[in-house]
């Protein structure tokens, strides 16, 4: 169990198996980017739109790192920017790979010929020129290949540094190796906020459940400039004494474009603090509820009723009964009756290595032996 108010710290480690295999397939795909980037760009006469199109290559590649480091369960930033790096070359050297098969041979062919796809570089820059205009080729402004040359080398830079990009993936859960899930809320009463989170101690955000807040937030055009505060809570099923929370400062603005209001994140309150069990419960039934003025009654279920909730059924009757046939010493019996339901729930799991579903059971059954 992490202590609330302490932050949570990237480890640097990684899966090589795993970090491995999806590194490949990242590589197979940007390679699919860079494809498609040459052959884009090869029937498109307009290098404007050509450079435009490299944004969007490298926001492709930065995402596409994310993925391959987030499946691939690496926690360590220069195995990151490596793989990032491997990532951006790959699309670069497809894409003149695409280039040297549209003159010469096929493209798998041509993949592995690595000296004839450099050679091919500096010849093409040399016997290609850039020209710009609109019109025919006589009246278009010729201006060799130097530039053309210098373009290209511009062009590597970029992909170069799209590899570079820190890219974002989602906080880490070390004992049981998972990504933890991510729910966003957004409180629209800043001032009340501010008031209630002077006074908590850190890690303890229960007094949320007091305010009003919103998973799905549709926002009015004449709310636009209005400061909100939004909360991006973290957790996992198997360990919710765990989650782990963000908090930003934000305004909402209004797309004239699309014509709609949507926030925009202007600072960081909180980035990666543990919470308490409290706020955990808080958090947890918002991933089902959410409270608002029309449903300001909400109970909020613990976090293991709202991610798992255990019913009343013969069946599950004799599931209890099976239970607790195991053998449970009195100091550990004593320790369960003296926690509130939910810490007993993940003393069991992580101290007795029951399953969450085992683990709900047997702290249901030791208190209804003693109301009993």
């Amino acid at each position: 169990m992490a202590n609330p108010g302490c932050f949570y710290v990237v480890s640097g480690k990684l899966d090589p198996s795993k970090i491995s295999i999806f590194t490949i397939l990242g590589l197979c795909v940007s390679s699919g980017v860079g494809y498609l980037y040459s052959a884009i760009t090869i029937v498109n006469p307009l290098i404007y739109i050509n450079f435009i199109l490299l944004g969007g290559v490298v926001y492709l590649l930065v995402k596409l790192t994310a993925l391959v480091c987030t499946l691939g369960h690496s926690r360590n930033k220069y195995a990151n920017v490596f793989i990032g790096l491997l990532m951006s070359l790959m699309a670069w050297y497809s894409n003149w790979v695409t280039i040297y098969s549209n003159a010469e041979l096929s493209y798998f062919p041509s993949f592995f010929n690595f000296k004839a796809i450099f050679e091919f570089m500096y010849e093409y820059s040399l016997s290609n020129q850039v020209s710009i205009g609109y019109r025919t080729l006589d009246h278009r402004l010729q201006l060799g290949s130097l530039l053309l040359i210098i373009l290209y080398f511009i062009e590597f830079i970029i992909f170069f540094t799209s590899g570079l990009l820190p890219v974002q993936i989602p906080y880490f859960n070390e004992k049981c190796k998972k990504n933890y899930k991510s729910k966003t809320i957004v409180i629209r009463d800043i001032h009340k906020f501010n008031l209630m989170f002077g006074k908590a101690s850190k890690g303890h955000f229960g007094f949320i459940g007091t305010l009003y807040w919103t998973t799905n937030p549709k926002f009015e055009k004449k709310e636009a400039g209005r400061s909100v505060i939004v909360i991006k809570f973290h957790y996992l099923q198997e360990y919710p004494d765990d989650s782990i929370i963000d908090v930003y400062n934000a305004r909402l603005e209004y797309n004239e474009r699309f014509e709609y209001v949507d926030y925009k994140i202007e600072g960081e309150v909180i980035k990666g603090m543990y919470v308490d069990i409290e706020t955990n419960e808080v958090f947890a039934s918002n991933i089902r509820a959410e409270r608002t003025e029309e449903n300001e009654n909400y109970s909020y279920p613990t976090v293991f009723e709202c991610f798992e909730p255990v019913v009343d059924t013969p069946k599950k009757e004799k599931e209890i009964e099976e239970i607790v046939e195991m053998e449970i010493d009195e100091e550990t019996r004593t320790l369960i009756l003296n926690m509130q339901k939910t810490e007993a729930i993940a003393y069991c799991v992580e101290k007795l290595k029951l399953s969450l579903k085992d683990a709900k059971l047997m702290v249901k059954k030791v208190f209804s032996q003693v109301q009993s």
